[in-house]
Order: structure tokens, then sequence, then C-alpha cells
């Protein structure tokens, strides 16, 4: 069924109420890696989209994550290998896709997610993620196509202040939070954590902290959700 499958895929993007979304990426020698990431939902979400999937006849409660389509539509990414995607869990998520070059993940009429430039033997290396590229993302994943879930997407013309997106969130799932919960607390615990492993040593980064060759960075979430400013930091390494 298209709508319950675009929801299925659109979460992996709009994991609005997740625990920490937990990335480990691995940058080898040189501009290939490994990509780790693993996710888990919060029960409110899990909640939510359970009560939206009865709303088709078809219940989520064995499993919100379709793997098989998921996995088919990372194929479609260039210079992507999806390795393994499995659910172990109904509301958790663990995926390894490998890459070629990570320049070319995206079509060449958006902007990089990654950027990779090499001076002597220093190799810099700077993440982005704005509403130049979001898009990509739109594209592949179908958000736009749902108007539930592109309510819930960054919002590229017009992105919501960090206030504002809670506000909406505390609209939209008001009858899914339990008592003392709010959008704000769990908002306020949710980050994306990025683990970062270099096949040289770490030598700067405008964020997070670091050691031999790891970088740990963590991000808050909301900021990921709402786009309102362009997400971009830079690391180096030798090579």
């Amino acid at each position: 069924m298209k709508y319950f499958r675009v929801l299925v895929l659109a979460l992996v993007l709009l994991v609005s109420f997740s625990c920490t979304v937990k990335q480990d990426l691995t940058i080898k020698s040189g501009k290939d890696g490994e990509i780790f990431i693993d996710l888990e939902l919060n029960p409110v979400f899990v909640r939510y989209i359970n009560d939206l999937s009865e709303t088709t006849g078809k219940s989520a409660k064995s499993g919100i994550f379709n793997v098989e389509e998921i996995t088919r539509e990372l194929k479609e990414y260039p210079s992507a290998r999806p390795v393994s995607v499995v659910s172990p869990e109904p509301s958790k998520l663990i995926l390894i896709v490998k890459t070629e070059n990570y320049s070319k993940l995206l079509p060449d009429k958006y902007v990089p997610f990654i950027r990779i430039s090499d001076s002597g033997k220093v190799r810099k290396v700077t993440f982005h993620i704005g509403r130049d590229n979001y898009k990509a993302l739109d594209e592949v994943f179908m958000i736009s196509d749902n108007p539930i879930l592109s309510g819930l997407a960054p919002q590229v013309d017009k992105p919501y202040s960090n206030k504002e997106y809670v506000d909406l969130l505390e609209y939209v799932f008001e009858d899914y939070l339990e008592k003392g919960e709010s959008a704000q607390n769990i908002l306020d615990k949710s980050f994306v954590q990025l683990n970062i492993k270099t096949s040289g040593k770490v030598l700067s980064s405008d964020k997070g902290s670091f050691k031999g060759n790891s970088l740990w960075i963590k991000l808050p979430l909301v900021d990921f959700l709402t786009l309102e400013k362009t997400i971009e930091f830079s690391f180096s390494y030798s090579i």
C-alpha cells in the first residue's frame, strides 16, 4: 500500500521522537568507507505510527520498518551499497551502507553532504546538511507526497524555528504523550551522535572531541528537523 510504504520509508529521516540516533562512519585511506546507523523510536512516536497504520487496515505492531523497501530505495543512491538493513525489534532499525566515494552520494545537481579536499598529507572533510540538499532526500523517500509527514519534515521554503517546531509536535502528538511528557522534554534528550573513525590521526575538528583516529560529535536532533540554519562542520586528519 503506497501510503504505508511512504510512511515507513520516511521514518528513516523523520525520527522526531527517536532517542539518540547513533551513526558510525569509517573513513578509509581513499574516499570509500562504511556508514553504520542505529535508530530506535521513542514509544510516543511508536504509538502515533501504530494509530495511523490502523487507519489503513495494516497494523504496524509487528514492525514499523519495511527493510525490503528501504533496501531498494538505498540502492538508488549513487556510489552507495546497502550491506545490511535489519529491524531486530519493531521500533528499531540498523543500517550498514558502504560507499565508494562520499562526495558522490547525491546527484551532481545537489550540494554534497560530504565534501573532501586534500592539502599535502592532510585531508579535510566537511559535512553539510541544509535546505540546498535536503530535497535530494525528499526525492528518494517521497516525504512531500504525504501531507502528514511533510508537515513534520524540514520546511525548505519557510523553515520552522526550533520553538515553532516544538509547538507543532506538542499539537500533533497531544493525544500520544503520557502524563508528565512533553515534546520539549523528549527533544531535549534527542541527539544525532556521530562516531567517526579515520584511516589517519585526527588533527582538528570544529565540533565535538577527538583522540587518535576517532572523533565524537553530538548534535541536537531538532536542528536536523527544522534546518532553520545549515548544519555544517569540518575536521581534518592525516593521510
